[in-house]
């Protein structure tokens, strides 16, 4: 059971590389295409250019350089994460913050937020509230057709450790 887990996860992962790969070669493609056209015919054409047409072409692969700066830099900040800004947080303040986000969602009624004592988190309360929150949304989907379906999320201190387990039913 966990090889094919592994085995989903690792096939999930390769699909989705693969799509990034595809959409960075077409953009790329696009982009450097005009750049490899421009300099082919000024190469092949040195005298029939003139000063003018010239500056429009170094203009253009100028541009279309940057561009290709533009959109790299935009996939590599999806690979990198900005550093967490920790904080200590209550567990319920947590809660009742994400609670308000998600309230207006089809099946957040069949959400429950419990604490068992007093439960201070040293989180990232914007990056934590973005993880809970989707792993929640995927448990209210993976309750839509079960009848009396619950989602809880529960923050505890098993061992003295903080910890906020997502369950439904």
């Amino acid at each position: 059971e966990t090889y094919r887990k592994d085995q989903n996860e690792l096939e999930t992962r390769k699909n989705y590389y693969d799509r990034i790969l595809r959409v960075m070669t077409h953009e790329l493609r696009n982009t450097v295409t005009p750049i490899v056209s421009l300099t082919d015919w000024m190469l092949q054409n040195p005298d029939a250019q003139s000063e003018q047409e010239r500056q429009e072409a170094i203009e253009i692969i100028n541009t279309q350089a940057h561009n290709v700066c533009s959109f790299l830099e935009s996939y590599r900040q999806l690979t990198v994460l900005a550093q967490p800004a920790m904080s200590d947080i209550p567990a319920t303040t947590l809660f009742r913050n994400i609670q308000a986000l998600i309230k207006a969602e089809k099946g957040a009624d069949r959400v429950r937020f419990e604490t068992a004592g007093d439960v201070i988190l040293h989180v990232d309360s914007s990056l934590i509230s973005l993880a809970l929150m989707n792993i929640i949304r995927n448990a209210i989907q993976a309750t839509d057709e079960v009848e009396e379906g619950l989602v809880t999320v529960l923050a505890s201190m098993p061992g003295g450790k903080p910890l906020i387990t997502v369950t439904n039913n």
